[in-house]
Parts: C-alpha cells; structure tokens; sequence
C-alpha cells in the first residue's frame, strides 16, 4: 500500500514555507527556554523541599531529570534546524526531520499511554475530572501540530532539493553523423 504525503507551500496557510517555518523554530525555541526555566525551578523546589525529610522518592527528581535532558537535546536539535533553515541546507533539514521523526514516535507512545491511565483511574471529583480531559486533549493537540510540522518540514526539503537540482540540456542537433 502506497502513501504519499501532501507537498505544503506554505506555514499555517499564509506565511511562506521557509519564512514560517523559521517562526515556528524560534518559537519553538523560545517555548524550549521557558520550559527549561521552569524544570529547574521544579528541581529546585523538590531539592529545598526534600532536604527537609530524610527520606525522599527518587523518582521525583528523576523525572524532571529526564525532562531536562529531553529538552536539552531539543534544544539542540531546534538550533540545528534553524542553521538549516537559513542556510537551506538540505543534509541538515534531513537530520532534524529523523530526530522529529522519532520524537514524534515517542510523543505519540508516551501520551497513549499516560491517556488511558489518566481514562482508566476512576474519581468523583470534578476538577480532577476536567484536568484528565484538558490533558489528553491537550497531548493529542499537541500530537497533530508536530505531526503537521513534520510534514511542513519534508516539503521544505522537497523545495530545497528541487532548487539544488540544475537541469541540463545536451543540444545533439549540432552533431553531425559520418556514415
């Protein structure tokens, strides 16, 4: 069975593919910050408040551990891509599209499973109801605008690998042939 992806031209449905997709990198970028700033200030509060107890779950600081990691190497991989972008390098492009290939993989895996754990837990308190909705709503939102990214990507260096191509044409008619 064959499936073939769609060819976008442009971003969001209005900005040009490269010019947007530089938009989403430093937004991307930006986002990437932000949530670092705010993983270290969880780490530190559970440091400070940890230090109190003798007995502390390390499973606490592991996860935002992993956190930081997994955003770190975003981090780095979005940089990648916005030096690909400006400079419209395909071979780079084609590194950050792999890498989002697999986040994408991972992202997808993560949030079945922690939906159908938030799902399968039963509770009769409204707010906890809410927020279970709020966030597997939110984890498939977020699925669908990596996934159009990716896309978005894959046309970007489908136009760069095009404009690398020089078309050559042999004129054969000034050739004559000796018999």
């Amino acid at each position: 069975m064959r499936f073939e992806l769609p060819v976008l031209r442009r971003c969001c449905f209005c900005l040009p593919l490269r010019r947007g997709l530089l938009a989403w990198g430093y937004f991307k970028l930006l986002a990437i910050v932000v949530e670092v700033y705010f993983t270290i200030t969880v780490l530190y509060l559970l440091f400070v408040g940890l230090a109190m107890f003798i007995g502390f779950h390390l499973i606490l600081i592991t996860l935002p551990l992993i956190l930081l990691t997994l955003l770190c190497v975003d981090f780095i991989f979005t940089v990648i891509f916005l030096i690909a972008a400006h400079k419209k390098k395909h071979t780079l492009m084609e590194v950050y599209y792999y890498y989002l290939i697999i986040l994408v993989s991972i992202i997808i895996v993560l949030s079945v499973l922690m939906s159908s754990l938030l799902l399968s837990a039963r509770t009769n308190n409204v707010e906890l109801q809410t927020t279970r909705i709020a966030v597997v709503i939110s984890s498939f939102l977020y699925i669908f605008t990596h996934c159009y990214f990716l896309v978005l990507v894959r046309s970007a260096i489908k136009k760069i690998k095009d404009q690398n191509v020089t078309l050559r044409f042999v004129n054969n008619t000034g050739e004559i042939e000796v018999c």
